[in-house]
């Protein structure tokens, strides 16, 4: 009895080393933790995204600027790149940024051309005046274009 109980807890033994090991072995690789942080103001950066170039592993930072990115070692050269509307993207390599937590990111000013918006009432005189234009010049009854509008 005492035989058959060493060889079962032996077993059993046996079996959690086993299943520990492929629990661990595919959580191991490189953690990134850091905060991104404005240039200027200081200020945390809420949901920038952050990728590894050339790869599906990427994340986002939080509301207050933290991020945690898990990738496997075979990236351990690679390049992670930052990106949010209204500011620079910026790339750092995985070494720089396990030496260097804090992103700072720069704003981008993106000049738009000016827009002109008219109201319904001008719009609609607008075209009165562009439908009856058209109308006479081709010979038309002018009465026929003020009924149809």
């Amino acid at each position: 009895m005492s035989r058959d109980f060493a060889f079962n807890l032996l077993h059993k033994s046996n079996l959690c080393i086993f299943f520990l090991l492929a629990i661990t072995i595919p959580l191991s690789g490189i953690t990134l933790k850091g905060k991104i942080v404005d240039t200027n103001t200081l200020q945390p950066l809420s949901f920038v995204n952050i990728g590894v170039k050339g790869t599906r592993y990427g994340t986002a930072s939080n509301s207050t600027g933290d991020f945690v990115l898990n990738i496997p070692d075979k990236y351990e050269n690679g390049i992670v790149r930052f990106s949010c509307i209204g500011y620079e993207a910026k790339e750092m390599s995985i070494k720089e940024l396990i030496n260097q937590p804090v992103v700072k990111l720069t704003t981008s000013v993106i000049r738009l051309e000016e827009v002109t918006i008219i109201p319904d009432s001008t719009l609609r005189t607008f075209l009165k005046k562009v439908w009856i234009k058209i109308f006479i010049s081709d010979n038309i009854i002018l009465g026929v274009v003020i009924t149809f509008l």
